[in-house]
């Protein structure tokens, strides 16, 4: 009313036309932004209907063969997986304080002065750090702490597939016996050789560090004062009839360990130097990826049952030995001589004796399970009979590749079922069984080959029947990039496994939403692929760090500018707190233990 008195009619109305046109473009605009965000909700409604959907596969997860009813709860905590990290707390001041100073001790006294700022500006960050917010609830955490309670149950991982498996501790403990009561494999002793193993090994690195064959740093690192028996424990095989169990010998802490770990650095670059021996998937992919198979020709797989308890122990040792000395090499890597090889390997192939239940058991035959030299010995063995079959062989296959003891052949369809009666003659122990292709396609490790119209192979990701799709949770309390690895080596899979776009962009699909059920967010795929590999830098020291989310990553930076490189770890993980299968230390056998003695204690006489 104000402007009608004052503007010429010509004015006034040109002016009411612009206002006029602002409102038609401002509502315009606020449709649009509306559309979107409608549009946006829409979808992500629809991704939530369809990872509910997909919850379907998280039946998958948690197998409970037990007589025990899980609650709610406690099965959304046993679907995050043993590898689920638990966010801590409380900062562990004390652990990191101890894993830093390591690290910078061995800086060495040139870089004193970069190891004291490091020091101040660590104790910095300590002293404003705060614990990071819980990542379960306290109903999770009362059925985890339920769960640990319950002695009724043993809960462990499948053997294949990554899947949690609750059974009841009689159920286990029956299987278990049941495998140990082999008398062809196993054997129970009524006394412990523990001792014996000891002054065995003692005297033998002893002898070795007198003439001057090893430094006294290496002598400390090989002998054993207050080693224990292995322990033997099973996972069961839930892709089995009435889920059998594969044993397994964990060695950590026993006498030998260390030897076999030491004597495995040895050996190791003498394995794999075959003509036919795969490295990894992405070795395979390169070896096929210009080869045709003919008409007459199909794909094979052989594959080597239980090849640790099959291999003879005096056919390894002198597979190996003599592999040694024909490597040129060996004189590089150490400068024992063959024949304390050879009786190294003997002490450690002798050592098979573990515990179960306290009571005492040897493996009488084959390679010791859990033992760090067991599978390079495997490899070695793995060779000699494959070079041996195939030189002895009229019509070997055109194509021969091995991974440990799986392998991948292309051979004549006449001659497939007589190189397999050939294979199994080699060795009377070691008994191959033979896989053929079906549907013109055939699995070797992670990778589906499928032969086409033209005969050119074709290549796709394969996935285990026993395969669940479960991977580290986004929500575990792990450092970011080690979770974005699990996302990027999914993408990466597809890309190097997947020739053909259309299936490839299917796959990728595939992978967001199972990343999805794992709790990643949706727009991963462009953080992965966004994400950059660090330059290599010259680090002097090195040290792992416990992990707490915004304390650890600055610690880190410090460490690095300081020249230490850093790892990191999860404090604690839900398999840390859940019932193992394996039989608990007690006390006064427990090794490397610090004790704390009050001032002025009064001792007894």
């Amino acid at each position: 009313m104000q402007l009608t008195k004052v503007l010429a009619p010509p004015c006034l109305n040109m002016l009411e036309q612009y206002a006029a046109q602002g409102l038609r473009s401002t509502t315009a605009g606020c449709l649009v932004v509306h559309a979107k965000k409608i549009q946006a909700l829409q979808k992500d409604r629809q991704i939530k209907t369809t990872r509910k959907g997909g919850d379907a596969s998280k039946k998958r997860w948690v197998r409970n063969l037990s007589s025990k009813t899980l609650t709610d709860a406690e099965h959304r905590v046993l679907e995050k997986g043993h590898g689920f990290a638990i966010a801590p707390e409380k900062v562990p001041v004390l652990e990191m304080i101890g894993a830093a100073e390591a690290g910078l001790l061995r800086l060495g006294h040139n870089n004193a002065v970069v190891a004291d700022l490091a020091r101040s500006r660590i104790a910095q960050v300590l002293s404003n750090s705060t614990a990071p917010k819980p990542n379960l609830s306290q109903e999770e955490t009362r059925a985890l702490s339920n769960l640990r309670k319950d002695e009724s149950i043993t809960i462990l991982k499948a053997d294949k597939g990554n899947c949690t498996v609750v059974m009841d501790r009689q159920q286990y403990e029956q299987k278990a016996q049941l495998l140990l009561g082999d008398s062809a494999v196993y054997q129970r002793l009524t006394k412990s050789p523990l001792k014996s193993i000891e002054r065995e090994l003692n005297k033998f690195v002893w002898k070795l560090r007198t003439d001057n064959y090893l430094t006294d740093q290496e002598y400390r690192h090989l002998k054993s004062t207050d080693g224990l028996l292995p322990k033997f424990y099973g996972l069961p095989k839930i892709h089995k009839a009435n889920n059998p169990l594969r044993p397994i010998v964990s060695f950590v802490n026993s006498p030998t360990y260390n030897l076999a770990k030491f004597l495995a650095a040895i050996i190791a670059p003498s394995v794999g130097l075959s003509d036919y021996t795969i490295k990894n998937s992405l070795d395979f992919l390169e070896t096929i990826s210009d080869f045709n198979i003919k008409p007459d020709e199909c794909q094979v797989s052989f594959d080597v049952v239980s090849l640790f308890t099959s291999v003879p122990t005096d056919l390894a040792l002198s597979i190996t030995l003599d592999k040694l000395k024909h490597d040129t090499t060996l004189h590089e890597r150490t400068g024992l001589e063959l024949s304390h090889i050879g009786t190294a390997l003997q002490i450690c192939l002798n050592a098979t004796v573990f515990t179960y239940k306290d009571t005492i058991y040897k493996q009488i035959f084959g390679t010791p399970m859990g033992s760090p030299i067991s599978a390079i010995l495997a490899n070695l063995t793995m060779e000699h009979i494959e070079q041996k079959a195939l030189t002895t062989f009229h019509t070997p296959p055109r194509l021969w590749l091995r991974y440990v003891d799986d392998t991948y052949v292309i051979i004549d369809s006449n001659m497939v079922n007589t190189f397999h009666a050939h294979l199994n003659t080699i060795s009377p122990t070691i008994a191959f069984t033979m896989e053929t292709e079906q549907h013109d396609t055939i699995a070797f490790l992670d990778v589906a080959v499928t032969r086409q119209p033209d005969q050119k192979l074709t290549t796709n990701i394969y996935k285990k029947p026993t395969n669940t799709h479960r991977y580290l949770n986004y929500t575990s309390h792990h450092p970011r990039h080690q979770k974005l690895t699990v996302a990027k080596t999914l993408y990466n899979g597809a890309k190097t496994h997947i020739r053909d776009t259309a299936i490839r962009k299917h796959e990728c699909k595939n992978i967001a939403r199972v990343l999805g059920n794992n709790g990643f967010p949706r727009n991963l795929h462009n953080l992965t692929r966004n994400t950059t590999t660090a330059q290599n830098r010259q680090f002097k020291s090195f040290t792992c760090l416990p992990y707490v989310q915004g304390v650890t990553e600055r610690l880190k930076r410090i460490l690095n500018d300081a020249g230490v490189k850093v790892a990191m770890k999860p404090l604690k993980t839900i398999g840390q707190l859940l019932p193992k299968p394996k039989d608990a230390t007690i006390p006064q056998h427990r090794t490397g233990i610090v004790y704390q003695v009050p001032y002025g204690i009064h001792w007894p006489n």
